[in-house]
């Protein structure tokens, strides 16, 4: 057998290889990150948009809860108060519903760090805004997930931020309370479905704390009670009984709510009476009346979601008037509210997203709407801060079902998200800039009170309640502080014409016939003073101290003293301790003749308060009409003391030296008054008097000659 050769093993060579150049994998952004980016972009658009605010003052109500209400200037030390107190009760003592605490205690430490300093509080406002509008799009992105849920989240978030409806909260610091309450509220539906995902119970606690905070920060957030489990329904698909289980679990929150409203103000309501000048429907009784006017009012919110001017800062009496059910302002509305119910019904079984929108809107909207329960507002802007957010989702749907078909899974940036879907963005773009010409237009509006008052008393002529507080904020914000005569006479004019309208439109305007008496009484006519304020205490026995020292001055202008002081008695059995009640009584007696009494009274508002330079002056007056003028220098030196710029103290001092015969002293501080006023007719005389008392003829002469006295020395 012929055996076979080995051959030898050899190793073939590997074939050649070609390495190509690999092509460009882009790198794509994450539903997560691309929701962020967004989300941020929409809070930098909405901090953008408002900006122009930053430098405003105070305006409207927001005296009430910060700048003049005493527990809020007491700072951080005042939040175990807060917590126990109703709304505004460090402004007013009368009862109300109201029990904010969040934002006041938002309030009370802004204070803390900058008192009396707006800047800070117009920041925090927009900075909390555009934190909400961040929070909106991370939680609707939530609900919704995949890219089509996110350009849903990316267009209501948008449109929302850009709303001019909701310049009234954002560029009023009081509203705070709004931003507060939306704000926890989405935090609360944000943990709520991070909870539904993850089942870890820590994320379901944060829910419903941060629920319990919306509802301390304003009471609109009870609505979420039914919203919250509406969204369980719409976009989770748990089981009915889970549902309820969480439902119920949001109750317990609101029973814990309860107990801290109850014990702060004594009761679930402490409502007083409604006022008409308030809420325009309290002007009838006749129910059917009230129910078509307050569908119409509903109406009016629905057309300022969509068209948004003019904007007021009040649609109280008579901006509004009664409707009935044959009016067709109301049966529009009526349809049109139909109509949306209907749709919002036919979605509910599928689980439409844009159903759960009118549904957001139409829940949120029924708790101002007074059908259900009459509030103390007819309308208001702020009321549509919630409700409004349903609306824009409600866009955003339609838009995106629409006018985006194909939309790309995943995109490489945010521009690329934004130019990928442009066919849905470019008309939403072209509203958002729209909405925010009008909101930045807007903003410059509540630059402060006098600005946003002369505006809205031509976009509401027939509001009672701009008339009045246009009127007064000419008389207290420009009149009274005004040196030139001419203008402040101008403004008198202005005040006491819008003033006068306010009365017409609402003829029981007690408040605005007071500030009218006050106008009358700086204009000079005391008489229409009078009658002014007769005409308001008929109408409201109003008991507060400057409401009864007001009259009392007017009724003293007259020279009708004994009306004056009855008045003063009045004043001084509510408010036994007030100084200038005192002060104006032993004014009153002095004139009078009665001038051992005012001695008692003046002394008395001295040691009320020992830096009163009124009451030492009136002091000095009426010891010197007693002729004991060592008390009478003594009175007067502390009065010039406490204000060394006052020609009459300086003068009277002056002649009661004199009147004791020590021209040297008497001299010392006619000069003084010299100095303050060169041309003070009572100092020229009186230094010319003085001189020739000391025997000083030449410069008695030229004083003499000064006061138009000519040769009056030998």
């Amino acid at each position: 057998m012929k055996k076979q050769e080995r051959k030898p093993l050899v190793k073939k060579p590997a074939p050649a290889v070609t390495t190509a150049t690999p092509a460009f994998v882009p790198s794509f952004l994450s539903e997560k990150k691309l929701v962020t980016a967004l989300a941020l972009l929409c809070a930098a658009f909405a901090f953008i948009l408002y900006a122009n605010s930053l430098g405003h003052g105070f305006v409207g109500d927001d005296d009430t809860v910060i700048a003049k209400n005493k527990i809020t200037t007491q700072g951080a030390k005042a939040i175990p108060e807060i917590m126990v107190s109703p709304y505004r009760k460090g402004f007013w003592e009368r009862k109300e519903s109201l029990y904010r605490p969040m934002s006041i205690m938002l309030f009370a430490v802004e204070w803390e760090i900058s008192p009396e300093n707006p800047f800070l509080f117009h920041f925090v406002n927009v900075l909390l805004f555009a934190l909400t509008v961040f929070v909106m799009m991370k939680t609707f992105a939530l609900l919704l997930p995949g890219i089509r849920g996110i350009l849903i989240a990316f267009i209501t978030s948008l449109l929302y931020a850009a709303h001019p409806v909701h310049t009234e909260v954002v560029d009023n610091v009081k509203s705070g309370d709004e931003i507060l309450c939306l704000l926890f509220a989405l935090l609360s539906l944000y943990f709520l479905f991070r909870y539904l995902k993850s089942a870890r119970f820590l994320l379901m606690i944060y829910s419903l704390v941060f629920f319990l905070l919306s509802l301390l920060s304003k009471e609109n957030s009870i609505t979420m009670l039914v919203v919250f489990p509406l969204a369980i329904y719409f976009f989770s698909g748990a089981p009915l009984k889970k549902l309820i289980s969480y439902t119920l679990m949001f109750a317990g929150v609101t029973l814990i709510y309860f107990l801290l409203r109850i014990n702060a103000l004594g009761g679930i309501s402490n409502f007083s009476e409604i006022l008409v000048i308030n809420n325009s429907l309290v002007e009838t009784s006749d129910k059917v009346i009230r129910f078509a006017s307050a569908v119409f009012i509903l109406g009016k919110y629905l057309l300022l979601n969509f068209f948004p001017h003019p904007l007021t800062w009040d649609y109280s009496y008579r901006v509004i008037p009664l409707h009935k059910i044959s009016d067709p302002g109301f049966i529009v509305s009526f349809i049109a509210y139909v109509a949306l119910l209907i749709i919002a019904l036919a979605g509910l079984r599928k689980k439409n997203p844009l159903s759960f929108g009118i549904w957001f809107y139409l829940l949120t909207i029924a708790l101002v709407s007074n059908i259900f329960i009459l509030i103390e507002s007819t309308l208001a802007e702020r009321f549509l801060f919630i409700p409004s957010l349903g609306i824009c989702f409600a866009l955003a749907c339609l838009f995106v079902n629409f006018m985006s078909r194909n939309i790309a899974l995943s995109y490489k940036s945010v521009r690329d998200f934004i130019v990928g879907n442009k066919r849905v963005l470019v008309p939403v773009f072209v509203i958002a800039i729209l909405f925010s010409v009008k909101t930045f237009a807007r903003n410059s509006d509540w630059k402060d009170n006098y600005t946003l008052l002369s505006h809205d008393v031509k976009s509401s002529p027939e509001s009672a309640r701009i008339r009045y507080a246009y009127g007064s904020a000419l008389l207290f914000e420009k009149a009274f502080p005004e040196k030139n005569e001419e203008i402040k006479r101008e403004y008198l004019q202005k005040s006491i014409a819008e003033l006068e309208k306010g009365i017409a439109i609402l003829p029981t305007y007690a408040e605005a016939m007071y500030h009218l008496m006050m106008a009358y009484r700086e204009w000079g006519d005391y008489q229409k003073a009078v009658f002014n304020w007769e005409r308001a205490y008929a109408m409201k026995k109003n008991p507060k101290e400057e409401f009864l020292t007001a009259a009392a001055l007017s009724y003293g202008s007259l020279k009708e003293y004994d009306k004056a002081l009855a008045i003063l008695r009045i004043a001084m059995e509510k408010y036994p301790s007030s100084k200038n009640l005192y002060n104006n009584m032993g004014l009153y007696l002095m004139e009078l003749n009665l001038t051992d009494s005012s001695i008692i009274y003046l002394e008395k508002a001295v040691q009320l308060d020992s830096s009163f330079y009124n009451a030492w002056f009136n002091l000095g007056n009426a010891w010197a009409k007693k002729q004991d003028y060592p008390k009478a220098i003594q009175a007067f030196n502390k009065a010039v003391e406490l204000n060394p710029l006052s020609e009459d103290g300086w003068n009277n001092l002056a002649n009661s030296y004199a009147a004791m015969s020590d021209y040297k002293n008497a001299l010392k501080y006619f000069l003084q008054v010299e100095k303050l006023n060169p041309n003070n007719p009572k100092a020229v005389n009186n230094l010319a008097v003085t001189y020739y008392y000391l025997g000083d003829t030449a410069k008695a002469n030229e004083y003499f000659r000064k006061a138009g006295i000519k040769n009056k020395m030998p």
